[in-house]
């Protein structure tokens, strides 16, 4: 049976939303919605999702309430008979268990991207929108999601050559 859930994870900065988009334009006609855990962050006041990312201060945020509640979110759009490209940054071991908990029988493809500190720390410059330690901080406590099915270098792999081999391992 055909995956119903593409799950991209890695730390902050290692594209994998930038993958998701780049997915969904290559697997049309076939339609697969881009969920993460920034579509319920992004929720927040601007105000708020600019401390976190800038101050990285989450005082105020319960992270824990809103990492459920995007899980509770991608159950529903799996279970209404969505396929979901599901961009996340695991960052502790109970997330990531949560997680496991909720696939239990989902056809699923497990992508994690890996990326050396020295290109998130340029990418993180690059991209302005969060603090350094906010990314030190990823990069440090990310977990990876166990019994994936790939393990993509996006410091050394373009964003095509990633695309062609999610598409090739859709086609197993």
């Amino acid at each position: 049976m055909p995956p119903t859930l593409i799950l991209l994870h890695g730390p902050t900065s290692s594209g994998k939303t930038t993958l998701a988009h780049a997915l969904q334009e290559t697997l049309l006609p076939e339609i697969w919605l881009h969920f993460s855990f920034d579509t319920l962050f992004e929720t927040l006041p601007l105000s708020v999702q600019q401390h976190c990312n800038t101050e990285d201060d989450w005082s105020g945020v319960d992270g824990q309430a809103l990492f459920s509640s995007a899980i509770i979110c991608l159950s529903s759009l799996i279970a209404d008979g969505h396929r979901v490209l599901f961009d996340v940054v695991l960052p502790n071991e109970g997330a990531a268990s949560r997680l496991r908990e909720m696939l239990v029988g989902v056809e699923l493809l497990s992508v994690r991207l890996a990326c050396p500190w020295e290109e998130i720390e340029e990418r993180t410059r690059s991209r302005g929108d969060r603090s350094m330690s906010e990314a030190r901080r990823s990069f440090d406590q990310t977990c990876a999601f166990s019994d994936h099915d790939l393990i993509l270098d996006t410091s050394t792999m373009a964003t095509e050559e990633a695309v062609d081999r999610i598409r090739h391992a859709l086609q197993k």
